[in-house]
């Protein structure tokens, strides 16, 4: 997996695909990244984030063990909720809004999914909003003629149920239906369940008509998920005797929500060598998540509580988490806090792209313009409730309900972006340049003032690789990656911007091998207020300005397939270097940076601090072996150690792990496989996170 993308890889690259068929990919500056369909296969993981272990660059904070709710970073950049990034689905934003709220509650299910491409430096540049990381972009199957069916069967009450159809003779008809059930591996009291249930359909149309070379997609999608997860997590004592307990306070958490995609594309070329494609999309996302949010008396941390336990001032609200102990303040201090964060979100819009190829004797040109308008809205309507503690119960009080949030924010972007490449002999250039406009309005309902704001983006990038020799050669790239502002910000709080570097050696041929050196100068850093890494509801969703920051770091990645009489050993490795640090003192309250800091002078970041959840080593190593009917494969991946927060008070280190996965496959007949797949084989006991509450434990054993 993550294996260096060559010329060959044609088949996979779709009529969605944001590398585009013209482009030679071996050649081009800056780091993309394919996973085929076949790569999938290989284990098939419904999880996004052990898939992405095989492409290098890219920084995974694990959370629930599945994969719900993906959080994923390129190159150094804050992974948390994938908000960082841009996410499309063939060609499409895909985050439940990428402008107005950028953080990633939902992900498309991989059994839709037929390859994957991955994008960060300069090829990264016309993707926005966010582009200081890179992109991420999905293909959507189109299924072979005949009728497909998949059933797996594992630990923990395992179960999944795929029914594809593909029926090509007025076009290809492609319908796709699942459903996984998962009873989860933590456990409450009382057998109360942890588990998950997500349903999803996938329905896509395509026709090619001559006239014009036209071709026409139409797409529905619709998912929908019910999963008994939770933000809290358990005391460091509590972990070591029994990682996977959850207190009782969890007991009411559950996330439910229901996702809704319609998408009609158009591509024609009406000449040689001019390509124009339109599409239309709006996608709906609501959602509710009741969970366990802390006290009544909101004074009370229970990060803080997990953190010290035993403290006089904590212990009963500690026991009263974990069902040791009843709710008996009389003041009410000890009740708990169960909140419905309810949101509803909207995103839509068109796109218009026309790609121009110019061929001389020596010189090919391609000429490409693209321009999108976009729309996105979030409304927020956070409601708690509040519950006594009885026999480990969840008793409901006469507390009246309270009203946390409710506001309504939305964006509308106009986005331009202008592409050249050029093929000069040995020389090979790749530019962009991405413009945008983008307005913010957020209406504050509790108190009804409205804010307004807007953002300017201009974000250049340069890209060249020389081929040295036949397989290989060096590149060298630089482009200005911008986040912005949002709606609902304080008048200080600026862009987030850096100027990113890159350069590097690749090698393709009977071995792929790539090593590639990045840097990311930071004008200014930007923090994000949420609950999910511990952010009180008062100032939920706020940024923060973080000053200057610096990352830089290697990617390598090696490639080779070995033979040996009628065996085949595909080898992959993959290692990433990273070092993200602060480069300005300045004072905050934001969790994300100063996690369990508690008193006023421990919330100043220094120059030098850690940004938090960046290992400085990672790794991955997959070794395959095929013959005739049979192929196994088996993954090491190894995530050095993490700092939690930036300030040193109270910082802690989440240690390194390595997990190893086994696969085998058995081709019984032409169109009958057998498959087996172990996770995590050797049982590996590991803190994923310490935020937003106590230590988070990643997946066990699972068969």
């Amino acid at each position: 997996m993550g294996r260096v993308a060559t010329a060959d890889d044609s088949s996979v690259i779709e009529s969605f695909s944001v590398i585009g068929q013209k482009e030679s990919l071996p050649t081009k500056p800056g780091s993309a990244h394919i996973l085929s369909e076949e790569e999938l296969k290989n284990f098939d993981y419904d999880d996004i984030t052990r898939i992405l272990r095989g492409v290098p660059g890219v920084n995974i904070q694990e959370e629930d063990g599945f994969g719900l709710r993906p959080n994923i970073g390129f190159r150094g950049v804050h992974p948390h909720r994938s908000k960082k990034i841009t996410l499309m689905e063939d060609g499409v934003l895909v985050a439940p809004a990428p402008y107005a709220a950028p953080a990633a509650y939902y992900f498309p299910p991989m059994d839709k999914i037929s390859s994957i491409e991955v994008f960060k430096g300069v090829p990264s540049t016309r993707f926005g909003p966010n582009s200081i990381g890179g992109a991420l972009n999905m293909l959507s199957k189109v299924s072979d003629p005949g009728l497909h069916t998949e059933l797996a069967a594992g630990s923990f009450g395992y179960n999944k149920y795929n029914l594809g159809l593909g029926i090509h003779k007025y076009g290809d008809l492609t319908l796709l239906f699942g459903r996984t059930t998962h009873d989860g591996f933590k456990t409450l009291p009382n057998n109360k369940p942890t588990g998950f249930e997500r349903d999803f359909a996938h329905i896509r149309w395509d026709k090619y008509f001559g006239y014009l070379n036209q071709n026409l997609t139409l797409k529905f999608g619709w998912a929908d998920e019910k999963s008994h997860e939770t933000y809290l997590g358990l005391s460091e004592s509590d972990f070591q005797k029994n990682p996977y307990k959850r207190y009782s306070s969890s007991q009411q958490d559950l996330m439910k929500w229901q996702q809704r995609q319609y998408m009609i594309s158009h591509a024609m070329t009406p000449v040689d060598d001019l390509r124009i494609r339109t599409t239309i999309y709006h996608q709906d996302f609501d959602r509710s998540w009741n969970k366990f949010n802390g006290f009544y008396d909101d004074t009370v941390d229970p990060a803080l509580v997990l953190r010290n336990p035993n403290a006089a001032s904590f212990n009963q609200f500690y026991r009263v988490m974990n069902g040791q102990s009843d709710s008996i303040d009389p003041a009410d201090r000890d009740k708990l806090r169960i909140t419905d964060n309810g949101r509803s979100f909207f995103s839509q819009g068109a796109q218009l792209k026309l790609d121009y190829e110019l061929n001389r004797a020596t010189w090919q040109h391609l000429f490409s313009l693209t321009y999108r308008f976009h729309r996105d809205q979030i409304d927020r309507n956070h409601v708690s409730q509040f519950f006594a503690m009885q026999s480990e119960e969840l008793v409901a009080t006469s507390l009246p309900y309270k009203v946390e949030k409710e506001n309504t924010s939305d964006a509308e972007a106009h986005t331009a972006t202008l592409g050249y490449e050029a093929t000069w002999n040995d020389l090979f250039i790749q530019s962009a340049l991405r413009m945008e406009e983008i307005r913010y309005r957020e209406k504050d309902k509790l108190t009804s003032i409205t804010t307004k704001g807007s953002d300017s983006i201009f974000a250049p990038g340069l890209g060249f690789f020389y081929q040295a020799f036949q397989n290989g050669g060096l590149l060298l790239g630089a482009h200005k990656g911008f986040t912005p502002v949002g709606p609902g910000q304080n008048s200080d709080v600026q862009p987030e911007e850096a100027i990113n570097y890159e350069f590097g050696f690749r090698h393709t041929g009977s071995f792929g091998f790539e090593l590639i050196g990045f840097y990311s100068d930071y004008k200014n850093i930007l923090g994000t207020c949420t609950q999910s890494s511990g952010c009180p509801i008062a100032t939920l969703d706020q940024r923060v300005n973080g000053g200057q920051a610096e990352i830089l770091g290697a990617e390598l990645l090696f490639s080779k397939d070995l033979v040996w009489n009628q065996f085949h050993f595909p080898l992959r490795f993959n290692a990433t270097y990273t070092q993200a640090h602060f480069q300005s003192q300045f004072a905050t309250t934001l969790s994300e940076w100063v996690g369990g800091a508690i008193n006023s002078a421990d919330k100043i970041v220094q120059a030098g601090d850690p940004v938090p959840y960046i290992p400085d080593l990672q790794s991955n190593l997959t070794l395959g072996v095929t013959r005739k009917k049979w192929k196994s494969f088996i993954t090491y991946n190894y995530l050095g150690k993490m700092s939690d927060q930036a300030v040193s008070a109270g910082r802690k280190i989440i240690p390194s792990r390595s997990i190893i996965d086994f696969s085998l496959h058995y081709q019984w007949k032409a169109n009958f496989e057998l498959f087996f797949r172990a996770d995590n084989l050797t049982d590996e006991k590991y803190i994923v996170s310490l935020r937003p509450t106590g230590l988070r434990p990643g997946k066990p054993q699972t068969f």
